[in-house]
């Protein structure tokens, strides 16, 4: 089973991201990058999701 991990700091999730990027071959702002992290079992608290997640990976037009 994957551990669960709860991420706070958007720093540290910005830069789990760019390594995932990197490892899958894909630009940081793909959203095939946060699905392939959260399915490693890391999530995020809200602060996270305003500052970095509703940002980077919201649908076009939002």
């Amino acid at each position: 089973m994957k551990e669960k991990r709860l991420h706070t700091d958007p720093e540290e999730i910005r830069r789990e991201l760019q390594k995932s990027a990197d490892g899958l071959g894909l630009q940081f702002y793909n959203c095939h990058v946060c699905y392939e992290w959260s399915e490693r079992g890391n999530s995020w608290n809200k602060r996270v999701s305003d500052e970095i997640m509703a940002k980077l990976y919201s649908p076009i037009g939002d």
